[in-house]
């Protein structure tokens, strides 16, 4: 023992002294951090743009790798499968015994596999093992090889596969995998021979692995052969006298044979084996269950629920077993007994509620939450500091989409349970964001309200502002921006974006750019304010000076690219050269179809190339007005419009400047006058565009609170344009209206 440590120590010496003898590498450890923050928030363009700058940093070896391996997955998730693949290849062709290499490895296969390309999948990592033999990176892609064979149903292929990577790997730990895979196959296509044949190999090579011999016990009841599964069951369990399932199957071979007693039997040493542990009673109630045995299944969750009170799955196991014998009144109990138990926080209380709901339909569901609403009530009335009932009453309420009431006891949860710092509120928030109702505001004012000291807040108010803004109500949005400190540049920036686009207040936006361009900004943030600067520039008619912030950020693959390429050919659109506009619009799309700036560019191309009637004077005139209501004004914009339709009543672009027009009133708020205005559209054109502004004068009425006439244009244009695709968003808003539901807005 002595000798053995004293070699340890040498060693160790021996590394610490090769360690100091090396100047170690300084990594920017926040620029690494925020490179992996971006990929695991799914911001994959902007995590490719962060890991291809830090490779040109010092990093550690397993950084390096690893940022690498990140590289071709975001690629990967960004549709270039060629620069993916190629990113791996090159990891894979460095170390091909490296653990990152076998997870490239992966990679590449589930390029294919993803898309259930099992023959391309299974190509792949056939062609990697026989350029890698003898490596880590030929073991994993044999495996893979097998599966995708297996997963594709091709069968004989894989077997054949499976057996060869049993002998040619025999120390790999995916053997285990192999074997019971091969066994599911043999099972599934009943040659039972063939299956006991590569079990008894398998037990030549290991006859100490119980689990083999469990395996054939498996195979002999399935065949019917009780008294050899049994028999080997047994001689297992002697090895392994506490293992579950191997009671469990004892007792199945028992209870299908007509022994119920000795099926018991074997079932309760599943607790008396081994410790007194919660789940070895929940593994009893779930045999029980799966047997129909409930009263047994409720004595063994019971005591499961003794042990560890706090469990919320056991009690969701109760309730079931209740559920199934009709005995509703005992779930609800079961239920408000875990509410009023369960911690808050803990997993699985969140969906208690649910459960709770998924008991009844209708007004039976309405009914008995309003009953368990008036047993939590009287709790309360005993017990009013049980902060986790008031929690419960306000999910409730939550569920019942009475709102107001919920919030009032989250008020109420504030007082009680400050350690929680608003994290029920914001995921209950996140609820009602996620599925468009518009009430999340008053959930996100609230966190900002109830936790003014939470590190909650600034995020609440910033869901907030961009709910406002959203809803293009612009006043709340600014107020609730301003409540945040001026120095919080990402706040600003949002600030800035909405005078510009919402209020279209330019000078303002400019201002706030400026200031925000003289900070030290994180270089993504610089960026983004440049873009809108630039922005800025172009609506001021300073095409030469946006296109000198622009020009670096084309050039460089990563976030900005495809946003500055479009600019750059909003920056020809507003001077009226239309044939450059179109070239650099067509650039946005040779980088990336699938963008909504790509969206637009399409948009502006179809514009420009629709509408050369006249020698495009029309065109350039709707473009002035486009830019003076961008720089809000509004009262030069109208006129412009009017004067294209009485100047050139026969063009193309007059349906475009009274869509300009009713936009302007519409942000008026002069919705009788913008119905006007849309009017003109249905009466006179007969373009493509007429639909929609049957619709947009549909949303009018609902904002002007007239739903009866809303929904009489909604039906007319479905009756007109069935076909149409706002005849499809028509008829959801009917639906809508006919439940009495909020409409999105």
């Amino acid at each position: 023992m002595i000798k053995k440590l004293l070699i340890c120590a040498t060693i160790f010496a021996f590394a610490l002294t090769a360690l100091r003898s090396q100047t170690p590498l300084q990594e920017d450890y926040g620029a690494i951090q925020t490179a992996h923050d971006f990929y695991y928030d799914k911001k994959y363009a902007k995590a490719l743009s962060a890991y291809t700058d830090l490779l040109e940093s010092p990093l550690q070896t397993n950084t390096k790798d690893l940022i690498r391996l990140n590289i071709g997955r975001c690629y990967s998730e960004l549709g270039d499968d060629v620069s993916a693949i190629q990113s791996f290849r090159a990891l894979i062709d460095e170390k091909p015994d490296d653990s990152y290499s076998t997870q490239a490895v992966y990679q590449i296969a589930n390029l294919y596999a993803n898309r259930y390309q099992y023959g391309e999948a299974t190509q792949a990592c056939r062609k990697l093992a026989e350029k890698y033999p003898d490596t880590k990176t030929a073991s994993i892609a044999g495996y893979l090889t097998a599966q995708y064979l297996y997963y594709d149903q091709r069968y004989d292929e894989a077997i054949k596969c499976y057996h060869d990577y049993l002998n040619n790997y025999s120390s790999s730990p995916y053997r285990v995998s192999v074997i019971q895979t091969l066994i599911r196959i043999y099972r599934s296509r009943q040659e039972y021979k063939e299956a006991e044949k590569l079990i008894r190999d398998q037990l030549a090579i290991n006859p100490s692995d119980t689990n083999l011999f469990e395996q054939l016990a498996d195979l002999y009841k399935s065949q019917g052969r009780r008294k050899e599964a049994l028999s080997l069951y047994q001689s297992v369990l002697e090895k392994n006298p506490g293992d579950t399932d191997l009671l469990k199957k004892l007792g199945e071979l028992y209870a299908e044979s007509g022994q119920k007693d000795l099926a018991i039997e074997q079932w309760s040493k599943i607790t008396s084996s081994g410790s007194n542990q919660y789940y070895r009673y929940q593994k009893l109630g779930q045999v029980y269950l799966s047997n129909q045995m409930y009263d047994k299944a409720v004595d063994a969750y019971e005591t499961a629920l003794e042990i560890n009170p706090k469990n919320s799955y056991l009690y969701t196991q109760l309730a079931n077993v209740y559920k199934i014998q009709g005995k509703i009144e005992k779930v609800v109990d079961t239920h408000l007994q875990a509410l009023s138990i369960i911690d808050i926080g803990y997993a699985g209380r969140g969906e208690i509620i649910p459960e709770l709901a998924e008991i009844y339909e209708g007004n039976q569901r309405r009914q008995l939450l309003n009953n368990i609403i008036h047993r939590i009530e009287v709790m309360l009335q005993q017990n009013p500091q049980n902060a986790k009932m008031v929690l419960a009453l306000a999910e409730i309420h939550f569920h019942q989409a009475d709102y107001e009431a919920s919030l009032r006891n989250f008020r109420r949860l504030s007082n009680l349970y400050s350690a929680d710092q608003g994290r029920q509120l914001e995921k209950h928030a996140q609820i009602l964001e996620r599925e468009g109702i518009f009430s999340a505001t008053q959930f996100y004012q609230a966190i900002a309200e109830f936790y003014p000291s939470s590190h909650l807040k600034r995020s609440a108010q910033v869901k907030l502002a961009q709910l406002y803004k959203k809803a293009k109500r612009w006043k709340e949005a600014i107020a609730v921006l301003r409540q945040i400190s001026p120095s919080d540049s990402s706040t600003q920036v949002l600030l800035g974006k909405i005078y510009l686009d919402g209020l279209h207040n330019l000078d303002i936006a400019e201002g706030i750019f400026q200031q925000l361009s003289s900070q030290q900004l994180f270089p993504n943030l610089r960026q983004q304010v440049n873009l809108l600067i630039a922005e800025c520039y172009i609506l001021r008619g300073r095409s030469t000076a946006a296109q000198s912030i622009l020009g670096p950020l084309v050039k460089k693959p990563g976030d900005f690219q495809l946003p500055a390429q479009k600019l750059i050919g909003d920056s020809y659109f507003f001077k009226a050269e239309f044939d450059k506009a179109v070239s650099h619009y067509k650039k946005v799309l040779e980088i990336s179809v699938s963008d909504p700036s790509s969206n637009d560019a399409l948009d502006l191309i179809a514009l420009i190339q629709s509408n050369g009637d006249f020698n495009k004077l029309p065109l350039k005139s709707y473009v002035g007005a486009v830019a003076a209501n961008r720089r809000g004004e509004i009262g030069a914009a109208i006129q412009i419009c009017q004067g294209v339709i009485q100047e050139f009543s026969n063009s193309f672009i007059v349906d475009d400047a009274w869509w300009l027009i009713a936009q302007i009133q519409e942000r008026q708020k002069a919705y009788t006058k913008a119905i006007e205005t849309l009017q003109n559209i249905i009466e006179v054109s007969q373009s493509l565009i007429v639909p929609e502004a049957q619709a947009k004068i549909a949303d009018l009425y609902l904002l002007k609170n007239e739903p009866e006439l809303a929904i009489q244009n909604y039906t007319s244009l479905v009756a007109d344009y069935p076909d149409s695709v706002m005849a499809n968003y028509a008829r959801q808003q009917i639906d809508l209206l006919g439940k009495n539901q909020p409409v999105v807005e």
